[in-house]
């Protein structure tokens, strides 16, 4: 694969650097929670950093981001922006890091495209050089959105294989992070109206989101933080059923009351009737 494939690939079928940005403000809530309950100098790391629309989000924050990409390519853009990455492997970065030094470990869409065993050592590694309260953002394509599990995950030649969040969500608390929250990103806000709105409405994306532990305050302020998107397809099959018993529902009290007033016509102009002929025959009788 020459160097310039990927980030071609990028641009075709993920989207421009301001779609990415706009997708990753779902991540908004979680920086503020970093800048309010953990550091007022907190570093980040992006691993997979491809063009850098995440260090520009963490910039934007004052947070200080690095990011790590093995592609020259995709890191020409971070270059051409003059953001701060490094060409090379995230993980044998992150071990060259002290312990207890980062407020964000990030990898968006990239466990996708490793082995288990990386992946054991990418949560280990993220685990120790986390600070109290640091927070490890894995986002990756969800297995529930049919249309991602059944085709577009495919599109990507590096990927290995879906991971289900229920998975990932279990793995993380294992290796010892204090909370796990999987919320769904990058889905359409519109509430499904057809068929193929049902089958591709849940969240094409979602992330598991790790604390390491903290204080009781910062472990609360996390739980409190929303979350938004259809993660499951059978979140998003209630709230197509939902939507639909509520349209149902008003159809149904529409047609009773159409029928109210169609009965109360034709019975108004029987009644009219009566009256016409009984003010015809008064007029006949007292002519």
């Amino acid at each position: 694969m020459d160097n310039d494939f990927y980030r071609a690939f990028e641009d075709r079928f993920r989207g421009s650097r301001d779609e990415i940005k706009k997708r990753l403000e779902c991540y908004k809530p979680y920086l503020k929670f970093i800048k309010n309950y953990n550091d007022n100098s907190p570093l980040a790391i992006d691993i997979g950093c491809g063009r850098g629309e995440w260090l520009e989000i963490l910039s934007s924050f004052n947070i200080k981001g690095t990011g790590i990409d093995l592609d020259s390519g995709m890191l020409k853009a971070c270059t051409e922006m003059n953001l701060d990455v490094l060409e090379g492997d995230g993980i044998s970065y992150l071990k060259n890091i002290e312990s207890d030094s980062i407020s964000i470990v990030s990898a968006f869409h990239v466990i996708e495209h490793i082995s288990f065993e990386q992946l054991t050592e990418l949560v280990n590694e993220a685990f120790r050089v986390l600070k109290r309260g640091g927070l490890l953002i894995l986002e990756t394509p969800n297995p529930e959105n049919i249309i991602v599990g059944i085709n577009n995950f495919y599109l990507d030649p590096t990927h290995e294989k879906p991971i289900p969040h229920q998975f990932l969500k279990f793995f993380t608390k294992y290796h010892g992070f204090s909370q796990s929250v999987a919320i769904g990103v990058n889905g359409n806000s519109e509430e499904a109206i057809s068929s193929y709105d049902l089958i591709s409405g849940v969240s094409p994306d979602y992330a598991i989101i790790s604390m390491k532990e903290s204080d009781e305050k910062s472990e609360k302020n996390f739980r409190n933080i929303s979350r938004i998107g259809s993660l499951t397809l059978h979140e998003h099959c209630e709230k197509f059923d939902q939507r639909y018993k509520a349209i149902y529902s008003d159809m149904d009290e529409k047609i009773v009351l159409l029928s109210e007033i169609i009965s109360n016509s034709i019975v108004f102009r029987i009644e009219r009737k009566i009256l016409n002929v009984i003010f015809g025959l008064k007029s006949k009788i007292f002519k």
